[in-house]
């Protein structure tokens, strides 16, 4: 998976309009983020890299890069 797949996969998640997120867009501002929304991610990475980062790394992230950081194993490019 690419930093871009990554990134349309949340927009999808989310349901944000596509094209609308980057790596600096906040959590929480900008992007819908909550609880459902976190286990939806989860799920989302466990399927698609092999591995569900812990919440307490989730509950850390302020920006759509940071969830890049903590995912960055499973990342692309």
């Amino acid at each position: 998976m690419t930093k871009q797949d990554f990134i349309e996969k949340l927009e999808q998640l989310t349901e944000a309009e596509s094209g609308t997120f980057t790596e600096k867009t906040v959590l929480g501002e900008t992007a819908r983020w909550d609880s459902l929304i976190i286990v939806g991610f989860m799920a989302m990475v466990d399927e698609s890299m092999g591995f569900a980062p812990s919440p307490k790394d989730i509950a850390k992230c302020k920006t759509i890069g940071d969830l890049l950081t903590i995912v960055s194993s499973g990342i692309k490019g």
